[in-house]
């Protein structure tokens, strides 16, 4: 698989450079890496794949070349996230350490496209230069049901991205700059915060999404699309019976009841909200 991947690379040589990011690993040498191909590209697969080097050494032919390759799946938003992966070479103190180019490719892109670098710990010369955003974003309608924090830079790409802890608490990473956080969950609008500054750790405000319950379709806003999808899954339970959509159990309890209709009327008419 690793030299079938490499080949790959070679044929696609050619590639298209959109905004670049610096990918720092973690306390274990390791790395995150998340990317937004639009919603519209939701379900369908990317491969990932960091070649040693950057654009001034780089040889994609050599036998170790290829550091990392893997694929997954874009979720309902679009996100394509490769978790925890690495080291990618010696000890990042090692003065034969090598920073890699990182490169995705699949549906939308007509070539490789490199998207940043995966950098040493010790290459930023000074730990302020990146900075901690915590905060707690919760909701009292389906808590089993996951937020997901994401940290987007003003030229769309991802820096960083979190789920939330049952207590509703995170932490992420990210360099000093100015950012879009943006809280989703599935069957809730979304919220969006722009042009956050982070020059130090910040404690990022609580965001409650209670209020924003019911978008089944996950078209934006809770409409009556989202109500049709419920009435049609009205009464059924799982594992007994197979949702249509299985948004239409906002409060995640297994069935779709008066519970989760109240909900959707308690939030109709909400909208993704940009801050």
């Amino acid at each position: 698989m690793k030299k079938t991947a490499q080949i790959l690379l070679v044929a696609m040589l050619v590639f298209s450079a959109i905004s670049v990011s610096a990918y720092m690993p973690d306390e274990n040498d390791r790395y995150s890496i998340t990317y937004n191909a639009g919603v519209e590209n939701a379900g369908n697969m990317y491969g990932l794949a960091a070649i040693a080097g950057t654009d001034e050494n780089m040889d994609v032919a050599a036998d170790n070349a290829l550091v990392y390759v893997y694929q997954t799946t874009a979720d309902a938003e679009g996100n394509i996230t490769f978790n925890s992966f690495g080291p990618i070479g010696p000890d990042p103190s090692d003065p034969d350490y090598v920073e890699s180019t990182v490169f995705i490719g699949g549906q939308g892109f007509d070539t490789a496209q490199m998207i940043g670098v995966l950098e040493a710990a010790s290459s930023s010369g000074d730990d302020a230069e990146s900075a901690a955003i915590r905060g707690m974003a919760t909701d009292s309608v389906s808590p089993s049901k996951p937020i997901t924090v994401t940290v987007t830079g003003d030229d769309g790409v991802v820096v960083g991205t979190a789920t939330a802890n049952d207590d509703g608490t995170y932490e992420i990473y990210v360099p000093h700059g100015t950012y879009s956080i943006k809280f989703t969950k599935e069957g809730f609008c979304s919220c969006t915060y722009r042009n956050v500054s982070v020059t130090g750790d910040i404690d990022f405000e609580m965001v409650d999404m209670t209020n924003l319950a019911g978008d089944i379709v996950a078209n934006g806003t809770v409409n009556i699309m989202d109500l049709s999808a419920l009435l049609n899954d009205y009464n059924k339970q799982i594992p007994y019976n197979e949702l249509s959509n299985p948004l239409s159990d906002i409060n995640g309890n297994g069935s779709v009841n008066i519970a989760d209709l109240s909900l959707l009327l308690s939030g109709y008419n909400s909208s993704d909200i940009i801050k």
